[in-house]
This record gives C-alpha cells, sequence and structure tokens, in this order.
C-alpha cells in the first residue's frame, strides 16, 4: 500500500492480513470510523503496489463482488469506494 486518501472521513482504519496457509492470499480491510451521527459517506481510495503486474483481481468477501484494476503507467492499482459511517470492507 502506497497512499490512502479519504474525502469525507476524518477516521479510516486500514488493516493489512495474509492468509496462514496460503502464501500468495492477501486481505486489507478498510473501515470508515466516523461516527454514526455524522451520517456523511466517504470516498476511500487505496493506492496499492505489486510488482510485475498488469491488473489485479480484488474481491469483497462479504458479497464476492470482484473489480479488476488495471495497472497505472508508473505500476500502481487505485482502488476506490465508498462507505457509509461505520462501514467496512474486507478485500481479498
Amino acid at each position: 500500500m502506497d497512499t490512502v486518501i479519504t474525502t469525507g472521513a476524518d477516521y479510516v482504519d486500514l488493516g493489512f492480513f495474509s492468509h496462514p496457509e496460503e502464501a500468495s492470499s492477501y486481505y486489507f480491510m478498510l473501515v470508515n470510523r466516523d461516527g454514526i451521527a455524522d451520517m456523511d459517506t466517504a470516498t476511500i481510495a487505496v493506492r496499492l503496489y505489486f510488482d510485475n503486474m498488469q491488473k489485479v483481481e480484488l474481491m469483497d468477501m462479504a458479497d464476492s463482488t470482484d473489480t479488476i484494476l488495471a495497472c497505472d503507467p508508473v505500476g500502481y492499482f487505485t482502488f476506490v469506494d465508498t462507505f457509509a459511517p461505520g462501514q467496512e470492507s474486507c478485500i481479498r
């Protein structure tokens, strides 16, 4: 992970995990920690870097939604999503 950019959220948690039995499986979790009283959604962008890859396929573990990201000219992938207050997402 290189950069996290948020619009509309002051408190965002980001965690990285690896699968204990599958060395090539990596996960990250995003949480919009802004309070429920705020009631505003937040746009969160995470810039990721992977060596020697032209595209990556990400899966939201909650609903199995796949997202395919293409590499930008410098080698980065940018994941962008909108989160309600308190919403989280675990991505593989």
